[in-house]
C-alpha cells in the first residue's frame, strides 16, 4: 500500500477546552455546510462584563462527565422536537444532523447550556471552534452528552481504500486494531476524508489522550512534509502504548516481556519470528532493535543470513558480551 499523502492532516481541538479563549469565529470558520447559515454573534463568556452564572450543584460526576436531570434543562427545541434530556438531545443530533450543526455554529446550543451548566457550555464551545470536521464535530457533541458511547467506524470499501467496520468501547480495543490490521489503520487514519470516520478523533481526544497526543505528533511530522512509513510510525506508537508486553503477531495474544521470551517461543512459531525480523517497520523489529535492547547489533542481523540459528546465535553472544 502507497503511503502517498495529499493535503493536510488538521482534526481535534486546537488546544485543552480550559484553556480555550471563547471568542467570535467571524470568519474563520472552515468551508462546507455552514457557508449557508446566519451565524449570531456569540457572547464572550469569558468577558468580565459577561460574568458566568454558577454551575449547578452535581451537574458533573466525579468523572467529569454531564449529569443532569429532566428538570434542570431550560426549555428548548430542535426540529419541533422539545429536549427533556440528554437522550432527547442526543436523538435529534442523530436523525437530524444538518440543523443540529446549525444550531452548533450558529452558538444556540452554547447558549442554552449556559442557563444550566457553564462547564457544558464551554466544552460546546470549544467543539465548535475545533478543528474538527462537521461530521467530527456532531460525533464530539454525541460523545459529550453519552461519554459512554462507542466509536464506530463503518466499513470502507472506496478503492483503494479496505477497512473497517470497526466498534470499539476501550483503549485496548483499539490497540489490538493497531497492532494487527496496521496498514488499515494508516488508510483510515490519514488517508480518508474525515466524514468516512467521524467518530475516531473526537472518542480518543476524550478517552485516550495520549494516543491523541501521539497521533498529533505524527500529523504534524506529515503536515511539515516529513511523510514517514506511517507503518511503522504507528507500531512504534503501538510499542510505547503497550506496557510492559507486546504481542508480535498479529492475531496471536502471544506475549513478549524481554528477550527471553523470544528464545523460548514454541518452534511452531519461530517462523513468525524471523518473518517478523525482516521487516524493518513490524512491531517485533523495531522492539527488539530498540535502543534499551539490542540496536548494537542491527547491523549484524542485517549481513546475516536470517535464519532461527543466526537470530539465537547473535542474542547468546549479545547476552555472553
Amino acid at each position: 500500500m502507497s503511503n502517498d499523502f495529499h493535503g493536510e492532516v488538521k482534526t481535534g481541538l486546537s488546544k485543552s477546552p480550559d484553556l480555550i479563549t471563547y471568542r467570535n469565529p467571524g470568519e474563520n470558520n472552515k468551508p462546507g455546510i455552514k457557508n449557508s447559515l446566519n451565524k449570531d454573534k456569540l457572547t464572550d463568556y469569558t468577558h468580565e462584563t459577561h460574568p458566568m452564572p454558577e454551575i449547578l450543584p452535581g451537574a458533573y460526576n466525579n468523572a467529569g462527565f454531564i449529569e443532569s436531570s429532566t428538570d434542570k434543562l431550560p426549555e428548548f427545541r430542535i426540529a419541533d422536537k422539545e429536549i427533556k434530556s440528554f437522550a432527547d438531545l442526543i436523538s435529534v443530533i442523530e436523525t437530524v444532523p444538518d440543523l443540529s450543526l446549525k444550531y452548533l455554529l450558529s452558538g444556540v446550543l452554547e447558549r442554552w447550556a449556559v442557563q444550566f451548566n457553564t462547564g457544558l457550555a464551554r466544552d460546546i464551545i470549544s467543539i465548535k471552534n475545533s478543528s474538527y470536521d462537521d461530521t467530527e464535530k456532531l460525533s464530539a457533541l454525541l460523545f459529550l452528552f453519552d461519554p459512554s458511547r462507542p466509536c464506530r467506524v463503518e466499513e470502507c470499501r472506496f478503492s483503494p481504500y479496505n477497512f473497517g467496520p470497526y466498534t470499539f468501547s476501550e483503549p485496548d480495543d483499539f490497540l489490538e486494531l493497531l497492532r494487527n490490521e496496521p496498514e488499515q489503520m494508516v488508510e483510515m487514519l490519514f488517508m480518508v476524508p474525515a466524514y468516512l470516520r467521524p467518530d475516531f478523533y473526537p472518542w480518543i481526544d476524550i478517552h485516550y489522550m495520549k494516543l491523541s497526543f501521539l497521533l498529533g505528533k505524527l500529523r504534524d511530522k506529515i503536515n511539515k512534509g516529513l511523510v514517514p512509513d506511517l507503518v511503522e510510525e504507528l507500531n512504534v506508537i503501538y510499542i510505547s502504548l503497550s506496557g510492559d508486553s507486546i504481542r508480535p503477531f498479529k492475531n496471536s495474544t502471544y506475549e513478549l516481556y524481554g528477550i527471553k521470551d523470544i528464545i523460548n517461543i514454541p518452534e511452531h512459531d519461530r517462523y513468525r519470528v524471523i518473518d517478523g525480523l525482516k521487516q524493518h517497520n513490524s512491531v517485533l523489529y523495531l522492539w527488539l532493535f530498540s535502543e534499551n535492547r539490542m540496536s548494537h547489533v542491527k547491523g549484524q542481523w542485517e549481513s546475516m543470513d536470517k535464519t532461527w540459528h543466526n537470530l539465537m546465535a547473535l542474542i547468546n553472544s549479545d547476552h555472553s558480551s
